[in-house]
């Protein structure tokens, strides 16, 4: 009896799934976000924030229309934390 693979790479949205983390050295915050499908099949945006070495922070889900939306709302958080002198880290 054949068996699914269940984590198949060539499903419609995988490929698009993205995720970037920026950190500023002089306040020691972080912020990531992540673009991806939530569990209703909605794209959107999910950010975390906070202090490095801290247990404080926040998120939040920013809704997108489609795939393409959402990126362009990932290139516009990347524009703002680049402006508030936060660098690119790896996630």
């Amino acid at each position: 009896m054949p068996t699914e693979d269940k984590t198949d790479a060539s499903g419609p949205c995988f490929g698009q799934w993205r995720h970037q983390r920026w950190e500023n050295p002089q306040t020691r915050r972080y912020y990531e976000a992540w673009v991806l499908k939530n569990l209703f099949g909605d794209w959107e945006v999910f950010c975390v924030w906070g202090g490095i070495g801290s247990r404080r922070g926040g998120s939040r889900a920013i809704p997108a229309a489609s795939s393409q939306d959402a990126l362009e709302k990932m290139t516009t958080i990347d524009t703002r934390r680049r402006h508030r002198r936060y660098i690119p880290a790896q996630p």
